[in-house]
Parts: structure tokens; C-alpha cells; sequence
């Protein structure tokens, strides 16, 4: 049994000696082959890269490489009379690490790093390896960063298994382009499956990290929302970025699990949450999904084709797949991509792949009941969709903050300055905020779990001088449980815990006055189709 990073490590005698009959692979390995690329700074490779009869071979390859309008590394080095047996003669002995162990010394050896070495020696086997390739001006392994005068070495490791040993790899999201490069002569089998979940999406945002990481008001929201699912009974999960996560966790919400982009595959830890919520993509740099490209197409025909970096992406429609309970016009958006299709599929297996990989967390296919997903970002995913939301729509305002904090909240304007005065400073102002609310309307409460809005209550009173006018105003049950223990509180049963009627006189009485409240009656909402 081995790790995904093991797959790039060198095979040790044990596995020279003897073959495996089949190797399975589980879960894409990609981010193993292809990650932590060494980078070797511009003034080491002019300072160690020589060869006796060429003292400034170092400074052409950092010259050529850094001229954006030059005629290339290759052509310069040829130019100067360098050849591929020159570079296979360049000699790093004297930044080579050495290690020394004196049985009588008491003093620890001292070991110097290797990383100079190994990311020069490095560069110096992909000049070697792409030497002879027809119609290239430059390697494309080697990427030059003028902000930090670092030149990236984008090799890729070699897998472990032999070229002769049947592999079985079982990945939800692989992508053929990049299983031919990987794993040569692949047969390429995909099995549909029905996915037991109901999905709402954002589409009007695309909830980046920096999104997250400067409207603190958000992740309380988010928080609320959160809280409110588990008060109903469900198990929820949120996935994001790594430093939300964090956030989220040191937290520690009670009935909450997190997890983040890029440390989720494969693990089961969130089998048996009810509902997950997904903020935004995992969207990284531009240059850092280039330099997997290179890693892996180096030696493709014809040559990778690649986009200024440094801008932004070119802009894309693509649709979203609406399943057949949206009855929305066929809606899509504009997302970023690579021309070249060979970069867009390491994109996606960066990006839409790694979504989809952690709604797979919840384990939809076994699922015996629907689950919930929300997307709070706007990628469209190879998942069908089944209400597209805006973002005002998924998030709760001032108002449905509050029903969620408290349980409760006033409909009418007067009552909701005399109940809630500090949501609002006068009537009109409270006629103007819940006009611009949905609080209103539980139906249209996205956050709000379906059993929330099925036990939701309305109570109904007259209060108020010189007149008693009529007011409403909004409970929720204080608890939710299933009905059986073990059950799902959504389709085994419910049970519901309820402010009694002398609970909610006085709670109203806090705000009108004692004796104020008349003709208190209490009502199911009877929201439609819940």
C-alpha cells in the first residue's frame, strides 16, 4: 500500500526484484506528479552554470530566457557554440552537498541543503532533453518569474510503475487528454451515475477567496446559516479555501464539520453530513496551472500555446447543466480559460474537478435520501443544477439574520420598530427594509432548511392606540428532531418543539406593553410545497 506521493519516487531494489500483477490507483495523482517544482535564482545559474570553453554559459541561458522578444535559448546557446555535450559536461561538483560521519567526533555532521544543486542540475537535464526537439526556440519546462529573477524548473516525476504492468485508476473526474500523457495507451471507461442530491447554485458571484477574506459580515452569515441547520437536525459541511477553513474551525461550532480545497480527496470522514456548502472555486494562479501544463505536454506536437499570464485569462460562456426540476431560462456566465485545450484540462482538474470532488465528500450515490449542496459561487460544474439563486437570495439580510439568531421576527412595520428598534430607526424605515426583504415569504428563505419552513408558525394579534390595528409576526420551531432515533428528520418524521402561547404573549408583551396584545392566535404558515 502506498500513498499518492509515493507514485513519483524512485523504485527501491525490493521492487526491481519482483512486479506487481495490477496496480490500482484510487483518486486522481495528479497533484503529485506535478507539484513543488523547484526554482533556481538568477544569479546561481550565472554564478555555478559553466563549462571550461563557455565561462558565461550561465548568463546566456538567463539572458535568452528572460528576453521575452529574443530568438530564444536555444538559438542563442548554438549561436555561441555551445552543444548538448557541452551541457552534459557542465560541472556542479562544487555546490554538490557532502556528507562526512567521523565515528570518534561527538559533533553532529554538518549538512549543507541540496536544493541549489538539485534545482541546477535539474535545469540543466531539461536543456539536454528538449535539445533536439524540431521548431522549438526555448524549453518550455523552463519558466522565468522577472519579479523574483527565479527561473522554475516545471519537470514533472516519473511514476514509479513499470511501463508493462496493468493499472486500474479510479477517478471520478479524470480527464482523458491528460490520462494519454500520464498513463500511455489508457483505455478510457466512464460510468453515469445518478446523483441523490438537490443543488442550488449562486450565480451571480463568484465567491473568490478574496471575497471571503475581506466581508467578515459574510462569514457571520455564513456562520448563522450554518447553526440553523444543525438546530434542524442536519449534519452540514463547508468546504473552502484553506485559510476560511481555518477560521471556520477554530470556531468550534458544534455539529459542524470543514474541510478545504485540496486536502478533501478520497477521505470519508463526511459521508454522513446532510448538506454541504461550498464557497466559491479553487482558483489558482494562472502561471501555476501553466507550469503543470509544461511539466506534463513538454514534448507534445504541436507546442503548447500560452497565454499572458500576467493579464487576465481569456472570458468563456459556458452553460449550466439545469436539471429538469429547473424551469428557469437555460441560463450560463463567463468564466476564465486557456485557449490551448491541453492547459484548459489542467484547469479543470485544478478547479471544477476539485468542486466536484468535494461534493463527492457526501457520498450522493449511496445517499438512501437526497442530500442539499449549495454552491455559493457561480463555476458551472458537471452537476445538475436545481434552482439558480442570486447571491442576495442564498445570503440572509438584516431581517433573516435576525429570524435566525433569534427565532422570531416581526412583519408588519410597526411592530417591527416597536419589537425590534434596533433594526430600525423609524416606520418608514421598517416599511422600507422588510419591502426589500423575504423574510416575508419563508418559501423564498434559501438558508432555511425545508423543515424549518414546513414547521414554521405565524402568529397572528391586535395592538397599538388610537387604534388596534392587526400585526403578524414570524416563529420558528426552537428544535427539530427526527421522529425516531436514527431517522432523517426530513423524510422519516419530524418532530417539532414550539413556543407555547403564553411564551409568545409575553415575548410580545416585552415590546407593547402588558395587557396590549389582543386576540393572539397562533397558525401553521402552510408554506406551499414544503
Amino acid at each position: 500500500l502506498y500513498t499518492h506521493a509515493s507514485l513519483g519516487l524512485p523504485r527501491n531494489e525490493m521492487e526491481e526484484e519482483r512486479e506487481p500483477d495490477l496496480v490500482v490507483i484510487d483518486e486522481g495523482f495528479l497533484s503529485s506528479i506535478v507539484g513543488d517544482f523547484p526554482s533556481a535564482a538568477t544569479e546561481d545559474i550565472r554564478r555555478h552554470v559553466k563549462h571550461d570553453t563557455h565561462r558565461r554559459l550561465g548568463s546566456w541561458i538567463v539572458d535568452a530566457i528572460g528576453d521575452p522578444h529574443g530568438e530564444g535559448v536555444f538559438k542563442e546557446l548554438k549561436d555561441n557554440g555551445v552543444t548538448e555535450q557541452d551541457l552534459a559536461e557542465v560541472d556542479l561538483s562544487a555546490i554538490a552537498p557532502s556528507l562526512s560521519f567521523d565515528p570518534e567526533s561527538e559533533r553532529p555532521p554538518r549538512v549543507t541543503s541540496a536544493k541549489t544543486y538539485n534545482a541546477l542540475k535539474d535545469l540543466v537535464r531539461v536543456l539536454r532533453e528538449e535539445w533536439g526537439l524540431e521548431g522549438r526556440k526555448a524549453p518550455a519546462r523552463l519558466w522565468y518569474d522577472d519579479e523574483t529573477n527565479e527561473i522554475t524548473i516545471c519537470r514533472r516525476k516519473e511514476l514509479r510503475i513499470n511501463d508493462k504492468t496493468p493499472v486500474l485508476l479510479l477517478d471520478a473526474t479524470a480527464d482523458p487528454v491528460l490520462l494519454d500523457e500520464l498513463l500511455p495507451f489508457t483505455d478510457f471507461n466512464r460510468i453515469d451515475v445518478r446523483q441523490n442530491a438537490i443543488v442550488v447554485q449562486v450565480c451571480d458571484q463568484t465567491g473568490s477567496n478574496t471575497f471571503w477574506n475581506e466581508n467578515e459580515d459574510k462569514v457571520e452569515q455564513l456562520v448563522e446559516v450554518l447553526m440553523a441547520w444543525v438546530s434542524s437536525g442536519e449534519r452540514p459541511l463547508l468546504i473552502s479555501h484553506k485559510p476560511l477553513a481555518e477560521r471556520v474551525r477554530a470556531l468550534n461550532l458544534e455539529g459542524v464539520k470543514v474541510g478545504h480545497f485540496g486536502g478533501i480527496r478520497g477521505s470519508n470522514e463526511f459521508e454522513y453530513c446532510t448538506v454541504v456548502f461550498i464557497t466559491g472555486r479553487n482558483s489558482p494562479p494562472a502561471a501555476l496551472v501553466e507550469q503543470q501544463a509544461r511539466a506534463i505536454f513538454w514534448e507534445a506536437e504541436p507546442p503548447l500555446v500560452f497565454e499572458d499570464t500576467s493579464d487576465h485569462l481569456p472570458l468563456m460562456l459556458q452553460g449550466y447543466w439545469q436539471s429538469k426540476k429547473n424551469e428557469q431560462p437555460q441560463s450560463g456566465v463567463l468564466i476564465n480559460v486557456f485557449r490551448d485545450p491541453r492547459i484548459a484540462a489542467v484547469h479543470q482538474q485544478i478547479r471544477e474537478a476539485e468542486t466536484i470532488q468535494a461534493i463527492a465528500r457526501l457520498r450522493l450515490v449511496w445517499a438512501e435520501h437526497p442530500k442539499y449542496v449549495f454552491m455559493l459561487g457561480n463555476l458551472p460544474v458537471e452537476l445538475p443544477v436545481d434552482r439558480l439563486r442570486t447571491t442576495i437570495d442564498m445570503f440572509p439580510d438584516r431581517l433573516e439574520l435576525e429570524l435566525l439568531k433569534t427565532g422570531h421576527i416581526p412583519l408588519t412595520a410597526r411592530s417591527l420598530r416597536k419589537l425590534k428598534p434596533d433594526l430600525c430607526t423609524s416606520e418608514d424605515a421598517a416599511r422600507m427594509i422588510l419591502s426589500r426583504s423575504n423574510v416575508t415569504d419563508p418559501t423564498a428563505l434559501d438558508f432555511l432548511t425545508p423543515q424549518m419552513k414546513a414547521l414554521a408558525t405565524k402568529a397572528t394579534y391586535r395592538a397599538g392606540d388610537p387604534r388596534l390595528t392587526e400585526h403578524t409576526h414570524l416563529f420558528l420551531p426552537t428544535c427539530i428532531e427526527p421522529l425516531e432515533e436514527g431517522g432523517h428528520v426530513l423524510f422519516d418524521g419530524t418532530v417539532g418543539n414550539f413556543r407555547d402561547l403564553s411564551e409568545i404573549e409575553a415575548l410580545l408583551e416585552d415590546g407593547w406593553g402588558e395587557g396590549k396584545v389582543q386576540n393572539l392566535r397562533i397558525d401553521g404558515w402552510a408554506a406551499e410545497g414544503t
